[in-house]
């Protein structure tokens, strides 16, 4: 089935560029299988082209980044083609993966790239009816506490082996299962911003944009169409992450990604519909893997053998349930900076008797 595989591939790839005029010097050089997608590249006359079979969850990421090349160029990879119904796409190479950098230059490369990040999102909340027909997911805020409940009513099949270290314990599905009423009033809340439904990239962090003049972001497979601010929290994450202990860091980056939103809101109101976002981002990323899981067991036949699909199934299940997991920390978070809060307006207004 691989061998099957990779000959129609590599046969679907030397088509398309002999339609766009570029020659194939040699053989494709495999870069990898991983739960979600295989990948490999094609020396050509024109320097190497790059193709990726997403898997039927992602199957999207063909689609949406034609689409988001055509409303900004320059910003994501060029795509020289794309077969939406099998997930498949051809494009131009950009170059090595980004490498990590040294603490000090993750704040400059962040605000290097949140305002074309913005800029495409903004351009993107135009053509919604052309997101939606690219199969883009839907978990705008009026939707996504369903699809919430959805997954955990069906926790039985992404389930991990009993005694497995990522395994979600009963306490923790309990308090899961408490959160849907306060995940929709959430919902509801962001919704009332007013900030306009886009594209979410699910997975916008340093090892999928390259920064530079236009910086370039790559890897659409974890988009959602949602509130925009449904990917602020990952690039948050990997900020705190890279920069520990400078709680500017994180702030800096936030201000830059709502400045692209000025037009939408007042500062006050932008930053607490960044807050509001931080627990719909976590639910929502839930969602799309198990979503991942839920089709890649549909399609299992078409997939491969068994016992390799069921190690990529222990990851996707694995996914659900690390996300989950932010779900709850999200939860105590905002929990605790609201208790917070109300203590400092009850001491305001004790003050000012």
């Amino acid at each position: 089935m691989e061998s099957e595989w990779s000959s129609a591939a590599s046969a679907w790839c030397a088509e398309r560029l002999r339609e766009a005029g570029i020659g194939v010097t040699g053989p494709p050089s495999g870069l990898g299988r991983r739960a979600w997608s295989r990948q490999f590249r094609v020396p050509t006359e024109a320097g190497f082209a790059y193709f990726k079979e997403s898997d039927p969850a992602f199957a999207h990421e063909a689609a949406l980044t034609a689409l988001l090349a055509r409303w900004s160029p320059g910003h994501v990879p060029d795509v020289l083609a794309a077969d939406a119904a099998r997930g498949w796409m051809l494009t131009a190479d950009f170059g090595p993966p980004p490498a990590p950098g040294s603490p000090d230059e993750v704040v400059p490369a962040y605000l290097g790239m949140v305002p074309a990040f913005t800029g495409i999102q903004r351009r993107a909340a135009a053509h919604l009816g052309e997101l939606e027909r690219a199969g883009l997911p839907d978990h705008r805020p009026a939707v996504l506490p369903a699809l919430f409940g959805e997954l955990l009513d069906a926790a039985g099949t992404w389930a991990l082996p009993p005694g497995h270290p990522r395994e979600l314990t009963r306490d923790e599905l309990r308090r899961l299962r408490r959160l849907v009423p306060p995940v929709a009033r959430t919902c509801a809340e962001l919704a009332g911003h007013g900030i306009p439904e886009t594209v979410v990239h699910a997975d916008i962090w340093r090892g999928n944009f390259l920064p530079g003049d236009p910086p370039l972001i790559f890897d659409w497979a974890e988009s959602v169409l949602s509130h925009p601010f449904l990917s602020l929290e990952v690039m948050l994450a990997d900020v705190r992450a890279a920069v520990p202990g400078d709680a500017s860091a994180p702030r800096r980056v936030r201000d830059a990604y709502l400045d692209g939103w000025a037009a939408h809101g007042t500062r006050d109101g932008l930053a607490e519909a960044a807050r509001l976002a931080a627990v719909p981002a976590a639910v929502s990323h839930a969602v799309l893997w198990g979503t991942a899981d839920a089709a890649h067991r549909a399609d299992a036949a078409h997939r491969g053998g068994e016992h390799r699909g069921e190690r990529r199934a222990r990851h996707r299940q694995g996914a659900v349930q690390e996300h989950l997991r932010t779900v709850l920390a999200q939860a105590d978070r905002a929990a605790g900076a609201g208790a917070r809060r109300s203590r400092a307006n009850s001491l305001t207004r004790s003050g000012t008797r």
